[in-house]
């Protein structure tokens, strides 16, 4: 297990997510009910199978539960829950089932589409598998598991939660159970040496990705793999250094949330930064289906998630792949003012392949 990672020549640390940190202290309140005092800290089974120790900072009652407390460690990642405190307390009740609840500043899930269904609170399944195999370690297999971040209702301001449907908190997320040390400047570092290792290679063509997701439906739709390279939100700083590289063409994919930004001129994808989705799908509904009434143009301004507005739009009696080709369209002329290269861009709904389309040269 390396909890250092070296980038471009920097050392940074991991840190671990708010599903391990909230299982952690899930394990500290057993340990305390049973044994009556609060352990300094607690060894926790990542879903990668690495076995961390997590500090225990605290066990406290509140209303008649034993809560006992644990911070979340970021590592040397910008993010925005860093230093969080996650208290935790376990109830013994007949339900039937291991349950989840919000004690405050964990959100509430309000609508369909997510993992979880509405009026859940917003512990993601891998962070609830990891604390039911902690209850199952000790012989526990019902009950409540009551979860309350510290100042999670501010800090959730903060989140992109409100957007997607998650009201009054922050979620508790993880699937590796383990935060990569991705600063902006250090990822953005990371980048040309792998382009020029793909190209040193003789490939001509280069493929960015923003995630694991993007790259897993790449490849299934487009083989290769030893040319795709993980861009984030960074698709214009990546096309400009592949341009300098000399890469005869450039295929980007992922999420059609994210990609269809590219034809608003939006080459950083981030949602601080960019938010554009349901104007540019106004202008496309409206350009392609000839019709797009205010009361439409309102209905794809509101929705959440996003994601939701495919199946909108199809209930509405619009051609989506229509849509959103005029859309890859305006994005690959968007792309070849960067420079002389074939562009091609490919836009997925899920596992559906929405779009995809191709200029230059």
């Amino acid at each position: 297990m390396e909890w250092y990672v070296d980038v471009n020549g920097r050392k940074l640390r991991r840190g671990i997510t708010t599903g391990t940190t909230a299982t952690a202290a899930l394990k500290a309140s057993i340990l305390c009910g049973k044994f009556g005092c609060v352990p300094r800290s607690v060894t926790v089974e990542l879903p990668i199978g690495w076995i961390v120790d997590v500090p225990i900072e605290d066990c406290s009652v509140i209303d008649g539960l034993c809560f006992c407390s644990a911070r979340k460690d970021a590592g040397d990642d910008a993010d925005i829950t860093n230093g969080v405190l996650i208290l935790v307390a376990f109830e013994e009740k007949s339900v039937g089932d291991v349950v989840f609840r919000s004690d405050g500043g964990v959100g509430i899930v309000t609508v369909k589409g997510l993992k979880l269904e509405v009026g859940e609170p917003a512990v993601n399944p891998v962070p609830r598998a990891m604390m039911k195999k902690v209850l199952k370690e000790f012989g526990i297999r019902e009950g409540v598991v009551h979860v309350k971040v510290e100042n999670g209702e501010e800090i959730a301001k903060r989140t992109f939660n409100s957007r997607l449907g998650i009201k009054d908190g922050i979620s508790i997320l993880g699937t590796s159970g383990i935060v990569e040390p991705m600063s902006e400047e250090a990822w953005k570092e990371s980048l040309p040496p792998e382009m020029d290792v793909i190209k040193a290679k003789g490939h001509d063509w280069i493929a960015f990705v923003p995630g694991g997701i993007g790259e897993k439906l790449h490849k299934r739709y487009f083989g290769d793999s030893e040319n795709i390279v993980l861009c984030g939100n960074y698709f214009g700083f990546c096309v400009k250094e592949a341009l300098k590289r000399g890469f005869r063409g450039i295929h980007i994919s992922g999420s059609f949330q994210k990609l269809m930004k590219l034809a608003g001129g939006n080459f950083n994808t981030d949602s601080r930064f960019s938010d554009s989705k349901p104007e540019i799908l106004i202008t496309h509904v409206a350009l392609v289906a000839g019709k797009c009434d205010r009361r439409l143009a309102v209905k794809i301004m509101e929705i959440s998630p996003f994601n939701r507005v495919i199946d909108f739009l199809e209930e509405e009696g619009i051609d989506v792949e229509d849509v959103f080709s005029s859309i890859g369209d305006v994005a690959v002329r968007r792309l070849r003012q960067f420079g002389s290269a074939i562009f091609r861009v490919s836009m997925f709904n899920g596992e559906r392949l929405l779009s995809d389309r191709m200029g230059g040269e």
